[in-house]
């Protein structure tokens, strides 16, 4: 059956982030189980956005006839944690994706865009190991909003919280993982820092959290949960930095009770809540919890309690920021 894939992009991601390219993309590179994904993006200048291109490549196991017929089938995924649709985002920012992937000793092309058929060119090659490469053109938009989404200090931050309970556990379990991201820019913009550079994201630099198991009757008399969690103080010339999420698929989903305001500057914050329970509770294209309101509000309750018992612990002088504060409201 034949999809209409503009349509269907614009049903599933009704107003997606320029960043939800890079980060599907990223996705499908990690499922393939790349060790190392490079993202170049190339453009003359931040103004012309007809001149942005987008490269990808990953050294995964490639568009195998497994792996292409899951491509091509919309909602096609054996998994409660994949669900079969990110790629439909690449459609909402480029015309098309032209793909070349390299596998036992095949090799095989095809251009994702409007008029996919759902085949491809397959050839006989030399074998020279996996990989894959997106070739993304056509940018669809009359602008980029914001040079954070072309610039790689910028995008290796997002990729590093939407990933991070991934990059974590492929660091405990010693599993290679290397990310570049780079930047080519014929006309820089000092002003922001818009210029040719490059960032990396290497998993084996992550640094151990603590972890605290703990159960929480009211939501599943069976149910255990784990909240990792680290508190550092930054390295001078770094930005401080703030997580607090639901570790849901290998992905953060981010919950609103910490906010960098709340907490002294200077420091590196991670709350992350893990639980079995949390697999595939997700919407279709992962903007929000799939969770009814009252499962909702036990969830955020009991997290919420166990970071104000770790940041009492941890940091004593918010406690007692806040006792002046109340103190202040007595007064008055």
């Amino acid at each position: 059956m034949k999809v209409n894939i503009s349509r269907a992009a614009e049903l599933f991601f009704p107003n997606p982030s320029l960043e939800a390219v890079f980060v599907e993309a990223t996705a499908n590179s990690i499922d393939a189980g790349a060790t190392r994904i490079d993202i170049t993006i190339k453009i003359e200048e931040f103004s012309k956005v007809d001149t942005l291109s987008v490269r990808i490549s990953d050294n995964g196991t490639g568009f195998t006839e497994e792996n292409f017929f899951k491509f091509s089938s919309l909602l096609e995924s054996k998994k409660d944690d994949h669900k079969g649709i990110g790629r439909l985002v690449f459609m909402s920012y480029f015309k098309d994706v032209k793909v070349t992937s390299n596998f036992e000793n095949y090799q095989r092309k095809f251009t994702y865009n409007d008029d996919f058929d759902e085949t491809s060119d397959l050839t006989e090659t030399e074998s020279a190991g996996p990989s894959t490469t997106l070739h993304f053109t056509g940018y669809r938009k009359d602008k980029v909003k914001s040079y954070d989404y072309l610039k790689p200090s910028s995008l290796k931050k997002t990729l590093m919280f939407h990933f991070f309970p991934l990059f974590y556990e492929r660091m405990l379990k010693q599993e290679e993982l290397t990310i570049g991201i780079h930047l080519e820019v014929d006309k820089p913009n000092a002003d922001y820092g818009f210029d040719t550079h490059t960032s990396t994201i290497d998993v084996s630099k992550i640094s151990k959290l603590n972890d605290h198991v703990f159960s929480e009757p009211t939501f599943d008399m069976f149910a255990e949960f784990t909240l990792h969690y680290s508190i550092k103080e930054v390295i001078p010339g770094e930005e401080d930095s703030l997580i607090v999420a639901l570790n849901v698929d290998g992905r953060t989903q981010p919950i609103k009770l910490l906010t960098q305001q709340n907490v002294p500057k200077g420091y590196n914050i991670i709350f992350l809540l893990y639980s079995d329970l949390f697999t595939g509770r997700v919407t279709d294209n992962r903007s929000e919890l799939n969770f009814n309101d009252a499962e909702l509000s036990i969830i955020k309750k009991m997290f919420k309690n166990q970071i104000t018992e770790i940041i009492r612990r941890e940091l004593p002088e918010i406690e007692e920021k806040n006792k002046v504060i109340s103190q202040k409201l007595n007064d008055k």
